[in-house]
């Protein structure tokens, strides 16, 4: 059953996942789906790529944000045409929020298919609009270009996912592919042997032929295209960190997630110069691990609403790195200094305007981290005697309100038997091994690890799609995340999401027979809707039964029930205790794994009050 000579479909194909393998991709998710085969086939036959399958096209984008935020390298994802491609709209959105570089490849019918209603057939181009770093349509291209206008094609694409000025992100490139794919003489038939070892060889000729087709590569395995970008920066810049130093400026850096790697090196300069210039840095738990550093604040939220410490302790410039924290608190004093006249600068190597509250003075495209290092080689300069004594004395008030803060969340952690939200963030970072990576979702969960989770010694990594800030896609992202860990030595993933984001995307659960199950442990928070609607004021704004009915929205599952259905491991925990017991249980399972810890909606708002308060308390009493 021989194959129609012409297999440059094929041979397009091949050139392109050739480049991005030269460009450093390693991993492709990929949907089922008929006019997407070409590509299918040329990632199946190249074993150096690992290729996911996902059954949902939504789903799949959110797993591949997972495994590229572990990776930190771009991720191909391979649709069909169709509603198949609009379906990755929510991650494309996050992924180019969050700064996350997928390459999304979506099949698509060749021109005359279009505008008369053929079957699976959508206007593809810039379907994702201005969420893309870089639009391609490769049109006839397959029949119509030189083979290495292919290779370049594919290394740009790469590239712009990558390298793109506005920084890393998500690129389309769509695919007109025209049927036969792989089409049989008339006269042959379909039967047994269209299935037997004639269709393999068959096949493998066919292979062969379009790789004759394929223009040689760079040399040495380079891809077609590099962009090469420098990181030096203006002298001013410099210039200016020793300015704020030389004059004693009080100093706050707010420092959110940017894309880095794992680990607590990368902002170790940064630390370094603030820790001898008496500045400190109220850091996310996304921006480094949350370890005993003699320099950062994790318990901002809680001090900055106290108005004694914050008059007290009032800085002269604040600093912002990544992204925004979802700390209402802190923007709000934000907003309070800048109204005071405090500037406000920040430091961002693309450029991105982060200023929700639109305070912020001057946009400086400079990597902080690498000013810092510049300013500690330097010949260094210093503050006057008098100004580092006070400098020194309004780190120590902060570090000593901190650590107030945290004995006193400590304290709180077996007060009462019953399981809430701050109780379950604090001891789950508490608790899981340094090597694992926590993936929060974007509502609660998210805050109340930033919120209350404290420092230890050596501590875990946590990662969360707050580009976009919703709860869309939280279970795949999850998943996507565990799939890069299972290489890595004593690595575990462990979730952290609320019911509804658990539910909202249960398709991420559907696993397939032929596929390798990712090890992941996943702590539900159950407290019977969406506790976050809790905490604002349109829950005391409108009847109460408009308010569960329209915001809350509890549902009616079973949660062992349904998890057991999709063949996963269940656990229920309804204190501190037994949650230590469930996790353990749940690390010595292999697969997917659910733990439930039962909370009340009813105490979410009282117990968050709580702890702030009696915290602010014990604050106010040492540093009076």
């Amino acid at each position: 059953m021989p194959y129609e000579t012409d297999a440059r479909q094929l041979a397009l194909s091949l050139s392109l996942t050739d480049e991005w393998y030269r460009s450093g991709v390693r991993q492709a998710v990929i949907c089922p789906g008929s006019r997407s085969t070409l590509l299918t086939v040329a990632l199946l036959a190249d074993e150096r790529f690992e290729v996911i399958f996902r059954l949902d096209e939504r789903s799949a984008g959110f797993f591949a944000i997972g495994l590229a935020i572990a990776s930190m390298k771009p991720v191909l994802v391979v649709v069909t045409s169709g509603t198949a491609a609009a379906e990755l709209h929510a991650a494309v959105a996050e992924a180019d929020l969050s700064q996350v570089p997928l390459i999304l490849c979506t099949a698509d019918r060749p021109a005359e298919l279009h505008d008369v209603f053929a079957p699976q057939t959508i206007n593809q181009n810039n379907i994702f609009s201005s969420a893309v770093r870089y639009f391609f349509d490769m049109q006839d291209m397959a029949l119509s270009c030189e083979s290495y206008i292919w290779r370049s094609v594919a290394a740009r694409i790469a590239q712009e996912a990558i390298s793109n000025p506005k920084g890393p992100g998500p690129v389309h490139l769509n695919l007109p592919f025209r049927e036969p794919f792989f089409s049989r003489t008339e006269d042959s038939g379909a039967g047994e042997e269209a299935f037997g070892g004639s269709a393999e060889a068959s096949f493998s000729s066919y292979m062969e032929e379009a790789k004759q087709l394929l223009s040689p590569g760079r040399s040495n395995g380079q891809p077609w295209h590099l962009v090469y970008s420098s990181n030096n920066h203006d002298d001013r810049v410099l210039q200016m960190l020793l300015d704020f130093i030389k004059h004693g400026l009080k100093v706050i850096v707010v420092a959110g997630w940017l894309p880095r790697s794992k680990g607590p090196g990368p902002f170790s300069s940064l630390r370094q110069l603030a820790k001898e210039n008496g500045w400190v840095i109220f850091a996310d738990p996304r921006a480094w691990p949350r370890t005993i550093d003699g320099v950062s604040i994790f318990s901002y939220d809680t001090l900055v609403r106290d108005e004694t410490v914050t008059a007290k302790y009032t800085p002269d410039l604040v600093i912002h790195i990544g992204q925004p924290t979802s700390s209402k608190a802190l923007s709000r004093w934000c907003q309070s200094l800048h109204a005071k006249g405090i500037p406000h600068i920040r430091f961002d190597p693309y450029q991105r305007f982060m200023d929700s509250g639109r305070y912020i003075s001057h946009v400086i495209k400079a990597d902080i981290e690498l000013v810092a290092q510049k300013v500690l080689e330097s010949d260094k300069v210093k503050a006057s005697p008098d100004a580092t004594h006070a400098l020194a004395k309004w780190q120590h008030n902060w570090l000593t309100a901190e650590k107030v803060c945290q004995d006193t969340y400590t304290s709180l952690l077996y007060n009462e038997e019953y399981l809430t939200e701050p109780k379950v963030a604090r001891f789950l970072y508490q608790y899981v091994p340094a090597t694992s990576t926590i993936v929060a979702s974007s509502s609660m969960p998210i805050r109340n690890l930033e919120f209350f989770a404290g420092p230890r010694l050596d501590a875990p990594h946590v990662v969360a799609n707050r580009g976009a800030n919703g709860i869309d896609g939280v279970v795949s992202s999850i998943l996507g995340v565990a799939a890069f860990n299972r290489r890595i030595q004593n690595a575990q993933t462990i979730g952290f999401l609320g019911d509804l984001a658990f539910l909202h995307d249960l398709s991420g659960l559907v696993w397939g027979r032929l596929e390798e199950e990712p090890d992941a442990t996943m702590v539900v928070v159950d407290n019977d809707g969406g506790a976050i609607f809790s905490f604002l004021p349109l829950s005391s704004s409108i009847p109460k039964d408009y308010f569960e009915r329209g915001f809350a929205a509890p549902q009616r599952v079973e949660p062992e029930k349904l998890v057991s259905g999709l063949g996963h491991h269940y656990f229920e925990a309804d204190s501190i205790n037994s949650l230590a017991k469930c996790l353990d249980d749940a690390a010595a399972a292999q697969g997917i794994k659910i733990v439930l810890c039962k909370t009340q909606r009813e105490r979410a708002v009282e117990q968050n009050e709580f702890w702030v308060l009696l915290a602010q308390k014990k604050v106010n009493e040492v540093l009076r």
